[in-house]
């Protein structure tokens, strides 16, 4: 397991610390507002559907079977993973965008999924779909963004 105090930072509160990233860079940085905002309400829609999926599926974290887990504890299921979805999510609204940072977001939420396994919190299928998750709402928050702005 991991026992790094890092990586368990990271592993814990990795993806609030990508949330603020993404929104920084193209917000400030790139002065892309409109997709900073895009990605932020995206991630902030996966995040909820999520928390609601979590409890309908009341699914034992892995290290409650042994071990111990390596990242921050939670009361909630472990089905689906909200760091997966929010971190895949954010990916997939900055892909749609801009590719070259997009496949950068993509192999950093790979790995923050890794990690979550990594760290005994997740299944393999918690962060299946929680990428699920993440992709679909980004897709279906930008085909509703492009609907309004083609009535606009």
């Amino acid at each position: 397991m991991i026992e790094s105090p890092f990586i368990v930072f990271l592993n814990t509160h990795g993806v609030i610390l990508l949330v603020v990233f993404v929104f920084i860079y193209e917000r400030y940085i790139a002065r892309r507002k409109e997709l900073a905002w895009h990605a932020l309400f995206s991630a902030l829609s996966a995040f909820v559907f999520s928390l609601i999926l979590k409890e309908l599926f009341l699914v034992p974290r892995p290290y409650m079977y042994g071990g111990y887990p390596s990242a921050g504890l939670s009361e909630f299921s472990s089905l689906p993973s909200v760091h997966a979805a929010v971190a895949f999510s954010l990916a997939t609204s900055v892909t749609l965008h801009q590719k070259s940072i997009g496949v950068l977001l993509f192999t950093v939420a790979a790995l923050l999924g890794v990690g979550r396994v990594l760290a005994n919190v997740h299944y393999p299928l918690d962060i299946a779909l929680g990428v699920l998750i993440g992709v679909l709402t980004s897709l279906i928050f930008n085909k509703i963004h492009i609907k309004f702005r083609k009535k606009a």
